[in-house]
């Protein structure tokens, strides 16, 4: 196996990332979760017909890496309208017809959110367009950003509710990207600005032991990864204790969590 290489590992064997959805560069409003690559050969969605459920948002996806387009069209399911390696295939391909939302990679794309290329190229000009990053773990999304003067909000959901933000757009018909844009800042302001329920009053002040100790080692910098190696478990179940300890404190950043628990 070592003779073979990485590349070969990466194609035989799943491996973890973080999905991150990017809504808004400035404040940085994010969904990210954590999806596992699909090493095995599957149909390209791009070649496939796929039927769309009432309601359902169509998706199409511009990622290079194979492993990971294919872990994206599983995730985005039956909503897929199409998964390609290269922007340039997708936009010839995608109408406003075929697809409600192109997500790219922000690395590989010229492209900035909402703003696709000229109609010459562009089949659907007016599709809504939006950036996605794939990284090694969720620290990396912070530290992968700078030069962002109105605050970061990155918000952690379950593979299923990552489009939570603009959830139901397209109730009404095609959305403008604008729009879409609006409701997504809407939806982390819902967040921020919801008051706790008078019953969690102490449940949220009580931290479990392991919560303490993950609590500890993010206050002396540490990545997820190098906490999960630290406690002996899996960085799934670190994030899994950090949206508790988000809840019980009553915060929604890493380091408002720790300034909080400091101050205890």
């Amino acid at each position: 196996m070592e003779d073979k290489g990485w590349e070969f590992a990466c194609k035989r064997y799943p491996r973890e990332f973080t999905l991150a959805v990017f809504w808004s560069d400035n404040p940085l409003l994010c969904t990210y979760t954590t999806l596992l690559t699909a090493p095995s050969r599957a149909k390209s969605a791009s070649d496939a017909t796929l039927a769309r459920t009432s309601g359902e948002v169509r998706v199409a996806l511009v990622e290079r890496d194979e492993e990971v387009r294919r872990a994206l069209v599983s995730w985005s399911g039956h909503g897929c309208a199409g998964a390609f390696a290269d922007i340039k295939e997708a936009l010839l391909k995608l109408t406003r017809k075929s697809a409600d939302l192109l997500l790219f990679n922000r690395s590989q794309a010229d492209l900035r959110p909402g703003q696709p290329p000229g109609e010459n190229q562009f089949a659907a000009p007016d599709l809504p367009a939006f950036a996605f990053g794939i990284y090694e773990t969720s620290d990396d999304i912070f530290i992968s950003h700078t030069g962002v003067r109105n605050g970061y909000f990155l918000r952690r959901t379950p593979p299923p509710d990552v489009l939570e933000p603009i959830r139901g757009s397209w109730d009404a018909g095609p959305p403008s990207f604008q729009s879409i844009l609006l409701q997504a800042r809407k939806y982390f302001q819902s967040l921020v600005s919801t008051p706790p329920h008078p019953d969690e009053g102490q449940e949220r002040t009580t931290l479990t032991p392991r919560e303490e100790e993950i609590l500890l080692r993010l206050s002396k910098g540490y990545p997820d990864k190098q906490i999960a190696g630290a406690l002996k478990i899996s960085t799934w179940t670190v994030h899994n204790h950090m949206k508790n300890i988000f809840r019980k404190l009553g915060v929604h950043t890493r380091t408002q969590a720790v300034i909080k628990h400091l101050q205890r």
